[in-house]
């Protein structure tokens, strides 16, 4: 799936879309894989189970550059979102994290 095409499919139009492609390039990273595999509405599980380590879900989160203080959903519930929401998920927390 191209950038275009992702982009278009993960539909959220309030955050930079550099930001998305970027969390889409460093999930890609962490499982081995090339970032066109990747679509908005795989299951991070499944994305996890990708990764050599079977996902280490605070390093990817660190890696998205999120603020973990604070976190508001328990880490094994994320596991059950889509990749898009994930990365919402993710945004959000970065907007709330202080400058």
């Amino acid at each position: 799936m191209t950038d275009h095409d992702f982009l278009h499919a993960f539909d959220v139009e309030a955050y930079d879309p550099k930001l998305i492609l970027n969390a889409r390039q460093v999930t890609a990273q962490q499982c081995g894989i090339t970032a066109e595999l990747i679509r908005p509405d795989d299951s991070v599980k499944s994305l996890c189970k990708l990764q050599f380590d079977g996902g280490d879900m605070l390093q990817w989160m660190m890696l998205l550059n999120v603020e973990l203080n604070g976190l508001e959903r328990e880490i094994t519930s994320v596991y059950e979102l889509r990749f898009r929401d994930f990365v919402v998920f993710c945004l959000e927390r970065q907007q709330k994290t202080p400058a």
